[in-house]
């Protein structure tokens, strides 16, 4: 079972959320899924983790962080890590008041970007009980990632990526 709802965030925007679940009224464990640079909520990678987890009775929550995807906010203005730590908070402070999900039983999920996303919401967060860390880098801004763009980046400030949802970002 699947629900699309809007967080609003501290500065004001709203944030598009997809809350997955197993059907039933009993307590379920909930992953909260941290995406990578230029994924969305609807990746199809992390789509599939989502219905893969369902079928194991377990829910789980995405969500655009602000300035991206169905999310308010500008790529330019919005599109921060930092924004996205304060998203990510506040959405798993929302589904913490969910009565289906099992407080106990809490995990944060992220690759890339999304895994230095979900070490700070676990570090922050002592009641998330499993963390997953998936291709995550180890410095952000380090070389490798952009490699030969390195030079471009440090010049211009920025670097450009592609989305296959959203294109040049």
């Amino acid at each position: 079972m699947q629900q699309k709802l809007f967080l609003t965030n501290p500065k004001g925007l709203k944030l598009a959320v997809l809350i997955q679940r197993p059907a039933g009224s009993e307590l379920f464990p909930v992953v909260v899924v941290l995406s990578a640079f230029i994924e969305y909520k609807e990746h199809p990678r992390l789509e599939a983790l989502s219905n893969q987890l369902e079928k194991l009775g377990i829910g789980s929550i995405r969500f655009d962080p602000s300035g991206y995807g169905e999310s308010e906010g500008t790529v330019e203005s919005d599109y921060r890590f930092s924004h996205f730590v304060v998203d990510a908070q506040l959405v798993f402070g929302y589904i913490e008041n969910l009565d289906w999900v099992d407080k106990n039983s809490i995990g944060v999920y992220g690759d890339s970007m999304g895994g230095i996303q979900a070490l700070i919401l676990a570090r922050n967060n002592p009641q998330i009980k499993a963390v997953s860390v998936v291709s995550s880098p180890t410095i952000m801004g380090s070389t490798d990632d952009i490699k030969d763009k390195y030079s471009e980046w440090k010049k211009d400030g920025y670097q450009d990526r592609t989305s296959s949802r959203y294109g040049k970002i």
